[in-house]
């Protein structure tokens, strides 16, 4: 794992931890829901580019 990728998991667990405080404040669990959907399709997207990225280049 880059430390690029690593600081990408990091944001998305965090924007995740921030959306769930927000639905326990307000208890409206869409927002939950929605930022699981993003976060995971976000990890996704940085995992094929990263891996991609990976493969051009070998250091």
């Amino acid at each position: 794992m880059t430390p690029k990728f690593k600081v990408a998991v990091m944001i998305n667990i965090i924007i995740l931890l921030l959306m769930f405080v927000v639905s326990l404040s307000t208890s409206n669990w869409k927002f939950t829901g929605i930022a699981a959907v993003v976060v995971f399709l976000n990890l996704m997207v940085n995992y094929q580019r990263f891996q991609k990225g990976s493969r051009k280049i070998s250091n």
